[in-house]
């Protein structure tokens, strides 16, 4: 049960953290709002080859960070981690924003790289300002995600409109922007327990480390047919060190609620990262983009609808629930999935409007993120507030990198789900499946896959309710 938010009891230095992480969210999710959208159409690829490509572009930046995790709690500080982080997103994002072909994807090797190093450390620092501070520990980190949302609100908008009047350079330009003013703010920023003692030999093999990563990741996006293999190879070395974690943890029913929320994160990231893949190219498609006095609006502005409901109504969402006295985490779980549900119903609704002569309006868009804006704030606060509780104190880092390793196999199995999809209908021998069909099969299991985690998560906390009273984040 989260508190509501009360920000004169929070320290300063919140403040400025996510300050910082507002614009690289800009930059993140600017980014991301284009992506598969330049891909189709810049680049020329399938909508198969496109979700694809996409899908491994998300997965390796939410799995490198489980090594930016790893490096803040052996290596160095957190701080030195931020820094370098926002600096090599910088030189990834000047990439991006190139007009080459070819330095498009080098640039998004880099980003990765930058973003592996920045993610994981945001939430770290603000870990260390509540430690022995449980009363306002998930207000602070309600903060922090309402300001996640700010930057990845307008990134959408602007980067889209900027790229319907200017073209693609000048909206990935607006990315960079934003990511050097952060990077200006990050080394502004200064934490009590800040201490670097780097050697040449440590340098030496960051590089090396570095460049490595680099040339493994670029050759995964450019050939993604082995990111089956990747998933496949890892998922055993996964378990082997989440296996490895319980028997040395010396509380382990911490350990097991820790793994719980990890394992729910990675189940809504598979339903509601369908947003930047299918779900972008079913508006570029299929949705009638007018409204008002305003004609055919980008597709990629879309996507700022569901933070900016995120920032509207999260801390109000946030009071409710803590007026709810008897809303256990596990029933405020049930109840973001079946919102999430009730999202993909009304995407899964609309595909039966279209037709060759119309199409559905903007208001079935604007309803589904809705109520994916609201799943999405019962889910994501009070898993990432309750796995950083739950983790061991020596290992909060790289916990943290496991949930965005959670989300990482959320993005694959998302993109599977759809391409798979996709993949079938186009290579069946019956008669040709047209394109809302496929729409309509992702939706339709999406609602079917989110409707029974709700189910599944209700019964427990009645079944279980006294034993998963522990799970609360006060």
């Amino acid at each position: 049960m989260r508190p509501p938010l009360n920000i004169t009891n929070n320290p300063a230095s919140l403040y400025q953290l996510s300050f910082i992480q507002l614009l690289q969210s800009f930059t993140f999710y600017g980014i991301r709002s284009l992506l598969v959208l330049y891909f189709t159409q810049g680049m020329f690829f399938s909508d198969s080859q496109a979700l694809t490509l996409y899908g491994n572009t998300m997965a390796f930046l939410y799995l490198a960070p489980l090594i930016g995790g790893l490096l803040i709690d052996k290596y160095w500080s957190s701080t030195f981690n931020l820094r370098i982080g926002v600096t090599i997103t910088c030189l990834g994002t000047l990439l991006i924003s190139l007009p080459y072909g070819q330095t498009f994807l080098y640039g998004l090797v880099v980003l990765i790289v930058g973003q592996g190093l920045f993610k994981p450390t945001i939430p770290y620092l603000i870990d260390q300002l509540y430690v022995g501070k449980d009363q306002n520990r998930s207000s602070g980190y309600t903060f922090y995600y309402v300001m996640i949302n700010v930057g990845s609100a307008l990134a959408p908008f602007l980067c889209g409109i900027l790229k319907q009047i200017y073209g693609w350079q000048i909206s990935f330009t607006a990315c960079l922007f934003s990511a050097l003013i952060g990077l200006f703010f990050a080394f502004r920023y200064t934490s009590d327990t800040f201490s670097l003692s780097l050697n040449w030999l440590k340098i030496i093999l960051f590089s090396a480390g570095g460049l490595a990563s680099s040339v493994f990741i670029y050759y995964f996006l450019n050939f993604p047919q082995w990111m089956d293999y990747l998933i496949l190879y890892l998922t055993p070395l996964v378990g082997i060190y989440l296996g490895y974690l319980y028997i040395s943890s010396e509380n382990k029913k911490n350990t097991l609620l820790m793994f719980l929320v990890i394992f729910l994160f990675c189940l809504f990231a598979a339903l509601f990262e369908q947003a930047g893949g299918s779900v972008t190219l079913f508006i570029e498609k299929h949705i009638n983009r007018s409204i008002g006095g305003f004609e055919n609006l980008p597709s990629s502005l879309f996507l700022g609808l569901n933070p900016l409901f995120t920032i509207t109504i999260g801390f109000l969402l946030s009071r409710l629930l803590n007026l709810s006295v008897n809303l256990s985490p596990l029933k405020q779980l049930a109840i973001g999935f079946a919102v999430i549900a009730i999202g993909f119903s009304v995407l899964w609704l609309s595909t039966f409007f279209v037709t060759e002569s119309t199409s559905p309006g903007v208001w079935w868009i604007v309803g589904a993120f809705l109520f994916h804006a609201l799943g999405e704030l019962c889910i994501v606060p009070i898993t990432l507030s309750l796995a950083t509780k739950f983790a061991p104190q020596q290992k909060k880092g790289i916990v943290i990198g496991l949930w965005y390793l959670a989300a990482a196999y959320g993005h694959y199995l998302a993109v599977w789900l759809s391409k798979s999809i996709f993949l079938k209908a186009s290579s069946s021998s019956s008669a040709p499946v047209s394109s809302v069909e496929n729409f309509t099969q992702v939706f339709a299991i999406t609602t079917e896959i989110a409707f029974a985690c709700a189910m599944v998560l209700l019964i427990l906390s009645f079944w279980h309710g006294k034993t998963f009273s522990y799970m609360s984040s006060k």
